[in-house]
């Protein structure tokens, strides 16, 4: 029993050989008495025991040992660590079990010896695990009743051994003691002794692991009120074994599911995208059609009865515990089926979700809180028909049976109003189209219309306000055709408006041209002049011909004045003689304005230039002037070249002539009219002196 003694260890097999001193002893007799004085030294803490070994103590082990053993242990600790041993150790952390028939993962809470091993879950499954310690009370009767308790539940009676409670009590209490004696304060022997001691309980915790896996194997395994085989693989493979049981025998609706899905989440995908509903029917022989109507009967009554459905309580609560125990996502796709069905719908935070949106809304566990279901209201026949109506008379096409197809074809009709006037809109906005207040309105009646997410009220609010849909057909017509078909003409019509504004003084004096032109500003200045548009051709060829004779008549005076301003000039240069430069420079002015003129459409700018021709004759005249008083240049010997050719000479300078001097007579008068003899006689004075003066000057007079 010496320890650190590696060639012979001290457990009782290896003392009875010791202990043999004849050749017909009995091992018997001897393995009584050794284990009784073992027994007695180590109640005594004069050994100490390691599983099978046992070794003397020194006297500081002894008194560590003796302080162990006076280590406060209570029954919950004992259990909660033998749930540990079982549980975490031999079950490898057991807290879910996957059924495999439809990979359901099911929470399971663990009892040990009746008390709870982690938290305890509503609805889950039960394993319970009886040790020795209520070997007597558990007989067969008492497992097999057990097992029916709370529903089902699986019952595991370990085998009864005595060494299992004192092993477990000596390696708490062991643990418990270094944990107290590991602060610092300890001997350099005491602390040896302790990490011997410590060493030893890692070996009795490993040894406790064997000692359960083996207790578990040989078990009794009870599931729902039955005696199950014990384990043949794996303990786990028999708890697996024994939980499948259970399911198998208390989930009467769980074959309610009779066609699973390999992908329950492609397949919600599928269904949502799916153009109709056929397949999914509640008949019998359709689909899971048992698990749909059970699913649409709960979720009538409860809302019967006033009571929220939540996504996720539904699921997880209502269909994945007993009777059901459906897989999660399998219950999700049964709800979005009857939503496709219409016999339920789906309410977020904004509302009823329309189809496309469904998948966003629960493609996540965590998002079925934020969900609701509810029992779809759906529309009588005679409210469909009469909705039917309506939509055949505003979109002027056959509308669809059924409240689905109905819905979607108003809603798309409604999107393609809606995409036609956001396009009209900016137009109208400008101002230079017509329509905006339609526009705004419709706008405003279809917005309103589809946010209106639920079928049954949106068939509704459609009947509800037939009139304003009514109405809005005939206005949506009239746009339709203007921006589609009388928008050229319409620009036409403006551009001639632009065209006759220019004129408009002198048009208005022509009684018909008047009459057309405040015609025409009629319709452009209409809120709805889709009615009169077909006349503008007819008002712009009237308009146009009294506007084009009032131009010509005009441009041909401007260009008659404009001619006698050029001839003036050219005159004058010929009389001076002038150089080509000269005449360029004092005639392209003039030309130009004359040019101008032949293009101006505007009478109030052919009067303008007409002006500016006889500005740009006086600048002319000015400029012919200038240049004859510039003197000529002295004479010189012209060079010559290499050749002894002189170069061509410089164009002499134009001649001298006289100054002109402009009177206009109009300026001469100081008052509005001349209404006597002697008003006269004073305004042919103040002529005279104006004209003798320039003569005696030596000027020209040209008078205005």
């Amino acid at each position: 029993l010496i320890r650190y003694v590696d060639e012979i260890t001290g457990n009782v097999e290896n003392l009875i050989t010791l202990f043999i001193d004849h050749i017909d002893a009995s091992r018997r007799d001897l393995r009584d008495k050794i284990e009784a004085s073992l027994q007695r030294l180590e109640k005594e803490t004069l050994v100490s025991r390691n599983g099978e070994d046992y070794f003397f103590l020194t006297n500081e082990e002894r008194d560590i040992n003796r302080e162990i053993k006076d280590v406060d242990l209570n029954t919950s600790e004992e259990v909660k660590f033998l749930g540990e041993l079982i549980y975490d150790d031999v079950l490898k952390d057991l807290r879910k079990y996957r059924y495999p028939m439809n990979n359901k993962d099911f929470d399971v809470t663990r009892l040990c010896d009746l008390h709870p091993y982690g938290n305890k879950t509503d609805g889950s499954l039960i394993l319970s695990v009886i040790t020795a310690g209520d070997y007597d009370v558990y007989n067969e009767a008492k497992c097999i009743s057990q097992s029916t308790v709370d529903d089902g539940q699986v019952v595991i009676k370990l085998e009864d051994d005595p060494a299992l409670a004192r092993e477990i009590r000596t390696y708490l209490q062991t643990e418990k003691y270094i944990t107290r004696r590991s602060d610092g304060t300890a001997t350099p022997t005491t602390v040896k002794i302790l990490h011997q001691f410590a060493d030893d309980n890692r070996q009795r915790r490993e040894r406790l692991n064997i000692v359960v896996d083996r207790l578990m194997m040989e078990a009794k395994y009870y599931a729902a009120g039955q005696l199950r085989s014990a384990p043949t693989g794996s303990v786990r493979a028999g708890v697996d074994d024994a939980l499948s049981y259970l399911i198998q025998n208390t989930f009467p609706k769980m074959d309610y599911h009779k066609h699973r899905s390999d992908d329950p989440q492609r397949e919600i995908r599928a269904v949502l995208a799916a153009p109709a509903s056929e397949g999914l029917g509640l008949e019998e022989g359709e689909v899971n059609s048992e698990a749909l109507k059970e699913v649409i009967n709960y979720v009538s009554l409860m809302n019967s009865n006033n009571h929220k459905v939540v996504l996720y309580n539904l699921v997880t609560e209502r269909f994945g515990q007993r009777p059901y125990g459906w897989h999660d996502w399998e219950s999700v796709l049964l709800v979005v089926r009857l939503v496709k069905l219409g016999e339920l719908s789906l309410v977020g935070s904004g509302g009823t979700l329309p189809t496309e949106n469904i998948y966003a809304a629960i493609d996540g566990t965590n998002k079925w809180r934020n969900v609701t279901v509810v029992k779809r209201q759906t529309v009588d026949k005679g409210q469909l028909q009469s909705a039917r109506t309506i939509a055949k008379d505003v979109f002027e096409k056959i509308a669809p049976d059924g409240e689905d197809a109905l819905t979607n074809h108003v809603r798309e009709e409604l999107e393609i109003w809606n995409t036609n006037l956001g396009e009209w809109k900016p137009l109208a906005d400008t101002g230079n189209y017509p329509g905006a207040t339609d526009i705004a309105d419709a706008i405003g009646v279809v917005a309103k219309a589809l946010a209106v997410q639920d079928s049954y009220e949106f068939v509704g609010h459609f009947i509800e306000f037939k009139d304003d849909f009514q109405d809005l057909s005939e206005t949506m017509s009239e746009l339709r055709n203007f921006y589609t078909s009388q928008m050229p003409t319409w620009e036409k019509l403006r551009k001639a408006h632009s065209t006759f504004d220019l004129n408009r003084q002198e048009l208005v004096k022509d009684a018909d041209a008047a009459a057309n032109l405040k015609r025409i500003e009629d319709i452009l200045g209409n809120a709805a002049p889709y009615g009169m548009i077909q006349n503008a051709d007819g008002l712009i060829s009237k308009v146009n011909t009294v506007n084009d004779a009032l131009i010509q008549k005009r441009r041909e005076h401007a260009i008659e004045k404009i001619d006698g301003h050029i001839a003036k000039v050219k005159a004058e240069l010929d009389d001076v003689g002038a150089a080509a430069e000269l005449k360029n420079q004092s005639l392209t002015p003039i030309q130009d304005i004359k040019s101008d003129v032949e293009k101006q459409t505007s009478i109030a700018h052919i009067y303008q230039l007409q002006g500016a021709a006889q500005d740009a004759m006086d600048e002319a005249f000015a400029v012919i002037e200038a240049a004859a008083k510039i003197p000529p240049p002295a004479p010189t010997a012209p060079p010559v070249d290499d050749k002894g050719v002189p170069p061509t000479p410089p164009p002499a300078p134009p001649k001298p002539s006289k100054k002109r001097r402009v009177v206009e007579p109009t300026k001469l008068v100081t008052q509005n009219f001349l209404e006597n003899k002697e008003d006269v006689d004073a305004f042919l004075e103040k002529l005279r002196e104006e004209l003798e003066s320039a003569i005696n000057n030596n000027e020209r007079v040209e008078i205005r």
